[in-house]
């Protein structure tokens, strides 16, 4: 059900970004959502990007890869540079 609820979401953001000419709308969102939700909004950024080269008509996938590499990075650093259960610390390599 919540990953239904972040598709329209995202789909609304990215339709209001296509009728008001705004361009950080989305990505800003997808951070957000990205940091909240991890990898469960893949495909809704995916798709909300495809969606909004879609209505922007120009290169299609372009939105969806910035999208995509939005949730990765955010994932990414998250899961190895957060806040861990174990003290909070960065431990390195010895």
């Amino acid at each position: 059900m919540t990953n239904l609820v972040w598709f329209l979401i995202l789909f609304l953001a990215a339709l209001l970004e296509a009728v008001l000419g705004g361009k950080f709308l989305l990505p800003l969102l997808v951070l957000v959502l990205a940091y909240l939700q991890g990898e469960k909004i893949f495909t809704a950024a995916f798709w909300s990007g495809l969606f909004l080269d879609f209505l922007l008509m120009g290169h299609l996938g372009k939105w969806a890869l910035i999208n995509l590499a939005i949730v990765f990075l955010v994932v990414f650093l998250r899961e190895n540079f957060g806040e861990k259960k174990g003290g909070g610390r960065l431990r390195l390599p010895e």
